[in-house]
C-alpha cells in the first residue's frame, strides 16, 4: 500500500518534471551572454564600455524615479482624503 502511493507520487513529480522546458535554451542563452561579454572585455581598450554603462544606468535611474514620482502624484491626486 505504501509502495503504491509513493509510486503515485513519484510518476506524479516526474509528469511534473516532464512539464519544464528543456535546459538547451538556458545553455545556448549563457554561451551567447559569454561570447558577448568576451567581445565587451576584448574591446574594452579602443571603446569606454565601464563609462558607457555608467551612463545608461544614471539615465535609466533618473526616468525610474521620475515615474516613481509620477505615480506617487498621481495617487495623491486620486485618493480624496490624501489631497
Amino acid at each position: 500500500m505504501i509502495q503504491g502511493i509513493l509510486d503515485i507520487c513519484f510518476r506524479v513529480l516526474e509528469w511534473l518534471i516532464g512539464l519544464f522546458p528543456s535546459f538547451e535554451f538556458v545553455n545556448n542563452f549563457v554561451s551567447a551572454l559569454n561570447a558577448v561579454s568576451n567581445i565587451l572585455y576584448e574591446a574594452s581598450p579602443f571603446v569606454p564600455f565601464r563609462d558607457i554603462f555608467i551612463c545608461i544606468g544614471l539615465i535609466s535611474t533618473f526616468y525610474v524615479s521620475l515615474f516613481g514620482t509620477k505615480c506617487i502624484n498621481w495617487l495623491i491626486h486620486r485618493i480624496p482624503f490624501i489631497n
